[in-house]
């Protein structure tokens, strides 16, 4: 195991490392790395986390969100055909 202290950013080969992504093993310096969700991640890693995540949303919520919004539209209507 080699030690943080010898290791040079992945992006920046004369920058020293500053810490290592947790997903992808590799070594960054501190520009190239950030916290996301309470782990130590590179930019790389971030950005196919995040499409993973968009394409894992896209079955059934839009149709929750349209049921939603349909009942609180019904909802709305009755109130104000009550009052009116």
């Amino acid at each position: 195991m080699t030690s943080l202290s010898r290791q040079k950013c992945f992006n920046h080969e004369t920058r020293e490392a500053g810490a290592k992504c947790l997903e992808c093993g590799r070594f960054f310096c501190r520009e190239c790395i950030t916290e996301h969700e309470d782990r130590v991640l590179c930019t790389n890693c971030i950005k196919s986390l995040s499409t993973h995540k968009k394409k894992k949303r896209m079955g059934i919520p839009p149709l929750k969100d349209l049921a939603c919004f349909v009942g609180g539209f019904a909802i709305i209507w009755m109130i104000f055909y009550y009052f009116g």
